[in-house]
């Protein structure tokens, strides 16, 4: 774990690097790892959104991305209270965030931790059998 000094100097760090080379997606992802690593969520997502707007297979920043929403939505789904008026992320939104990560080249470490992310979530539900479909073969077979 970093220093809460360390971690000062490493976002002041990141903060000049975004102003001097606005095109590189390494320095939002590597601030979004840091946002992740303190419990800023919100700024971990956005970070990391930032990262994949400049370069949409940047890997740190597609497993920041999944791990950050898979925190806000066990956030709001534990039943705490949020000071934001927006709906979370649902547990579809995570999944999605993580099989994303997964599509692209991962490190051991990234990909176990998209993972966990995946392994924290509940089962996928079935599609319910289409009931209208279902009751009219039904009434064919009465009317026969």
């Amino acid at each position: 774990a970093i220093r809460d000094g360390a971690k000062a100097e490493a976002f002041e760090a990141l903060a000049a690097l975004l102003v001097v080379d606005t095109s590189t997606a390494l320095w939002p992802a590597m601030r979004a790892r840091l946002h992740l690593g303190c419990k800023r969520f919100e700024e971990a997502l956005a970070d990391s959104r930032h990262a994949l707007a400049l370069d949409p297979r940047q890997a740190e920043a597609l497993v920041v991305r999944a791990c950050a929403t898979a925190a806000l939505w066990s956030a709001a789904s534990g039943g705490s209270s949020s000071s934001s008026s927006k709906p979370g992320p649902t547990a579809s939104s995570v999944r999605a965030a993580a099989k994303e990560a997964l599509a692209v080249r991962l490190t051991a470490k990234l990909k176990a931790e998209v993972i966990d992310v995946l392994a924290s979530l509940p089962e996928e539900e079935a599609e319910a059998p289409d009931k209208a479909g279902a009751s009219d073969e039904a009434g064919a077979s009465d009317v026969a």
